[in-house]
């Protein structure tokens, strides 16, 4: 543990250093500021009341399907939310279904011991990859009820080296881990771990859900008419530099759609210097020529999933870094799902390839031969068929994981 103690602390003076020029890193440290004060000021320790951890927006889109069912079940439950990172936080802090939003206090044993003697909560639900070793050793002392949902474990994790026993003992503590597949609970048991359960992924769920409830979002329509639509969803600069070079070439054939992972004003006009053809921002497409546009850039954040609902193809960003992005959201909105190589910790996009929806690319050729390959709409409407069905044959973990936790 002292290591453990000694890496938290190392981690949070690197993170104030940061914050003097990174804005994420500054948010990080301005949302910590006399955090269990507020807390304690605006809580008052509710007798139903429910905590849950989430890393950042991913997995707070993997825990809301749960959220939204125990509220179904028992709607005067009230739910406390905390997250990590600011990404997670800054986009839903005003979550409808949430009575408290904040970031988790840092990871010591007086802080993990103060937020549960305010917050007190009747149960706690972590998800996915998540294991703050103080507040999981608290909550076991104080003998709450403690969940793990959508995990999902892979041999290169601390919990299978040699140095990882206090990692083991805190997961082993746990009532109970909901494991995404057959994998992840052998590696579990390999260990000695008996609490595991196959519950599913609840992002299918959460994907599905999302194109039930999609609205539409104004000047798309507009934008897009009858013509086929090509979305880059939260892509980087590295899928930017085949894929902007293919737009100048192909813009009268498709319109284009582009999320940017990062939205800050100097990577907006970077884009936009790389384009030839007319494009337009959605910051401006109130007031703007919608009709004589191909490109339509997305310049802020949030409204992606509804985007989806207007493509045809669909490539999503992160797969050249080893941090792909969401691909079950296009998929379930009936899109072929081109993306980048590096996808060992994402399951789901073999998953896709195998049955036809998903496309890996390993360069910008690639990229081209792809979408040469789609451009027969027959192909588009089978690949569109197998992704949608896909995404719908797995959906029911939430339900199978609430069920469980509420006995």
């Amino acid at each position: 543990m002292f290591l453990y103690n000694l890496f938290i602390s190392l981690y949070q003076f690197g993170i104030l250093i940061a914050s003097v020029a990174n804005s994420k890193a500054s948010k990080w440290v301005a949302g910590r500021k006399n955090l269990l004060q507020r807390i304690e000021s605006e809580v008052g320790g509710e007798e139903n009341l429910i905590w849950m951890h989430c890393a950042s927006l991913g997995e707070f889109e993997q825990g809301r399907p749960i959220i939204e069912r125990l509220k179904q079940r028992d709607p005067e439950v009230k739910v406390l939310i905390t997250f990590f990172s600011p990404s997670g936080y800054e986009v839903r802090k005003d979550y409808e279904h949430a009575s408290y939003v904040y970031y988790l206090p840092q990871d010591s044993k007086a802080n993990a011991r103060r937020f549960l003697e305010i917050v007190q909560p009747r149960m706690a639900i972590f998800v996915k990859y998540e294991y703050w070793l103080h507040y999981l050793n608290q909550l076991k002392q104080a003998q709450i009820p403690t969940f793990l949902i959508s995990a999902r474990f892979r041999e290169d994790q601390v919990f299978f080296k040699w140095y990882g026993g206090v990692f083991r003992k805190a997961i082993a503590a746990l009532n109970k881990v909901f494991v995404q597949d057959e994998t992840s609970k052998k590696l579990a048991e390999s260990i000695g771990l008996t609490n595991t359960v196959i519950g599913g992924d609840t992002r299918y769920d959460r994907v599905s859900e999302t194109v039930r409830d999609v609205v539409e979002v104004d000047g798309l329509a507009d934008f897009v008419k009858d013509e086929t639509v090509f979305i880059g969803g939260s892509i980087w600069p590295i899928d930017e530099q085949f894929i902007l070079p293919y737009i100048n070439v192909a813009a009268e054939k498709l319109k284009f759609i582009l999320a940017p992972h990062e939205v800050n004003d100097k990577h907006i006009t970077d884009i936009e210097k790389s384009l030839d053809v007319p494009y337009i921002k959605y910051s401006e497409i109130a007031d703007g020529d919608v009709s004589s546009a191909r490109v339509l850039i997305i310049d802020n954040i949030g409204m992606l999933s509804n985007l989806y609902q207007y493509g045809h193809i669909a490539y999503v960003g992160g797969g050249f870094t080893g941090a792909l992005h969401n691909i079950l959201e296009p998929a379930a909105f009936g899109m072929p799902v081109i993306y980048g190589p590096k996808f060992d910790k994402f399951p789901e996009a073999d998953a896709l390839i195998e049955v036809g929806g998903g496309f890996s690319i390993i360069d910008g050729l690639d990229f081209v031969q792809r979408m040469s390959f789609l451009s027969d709409p027959f192909v588009v409407k089978i690949a569109a068929a197998v992704s949608r069905k896909f995404v719908k044959d797995q959906v029911g973990a939430s339900d199978v994981i609430v069920d469980s936790i509420l006995k």
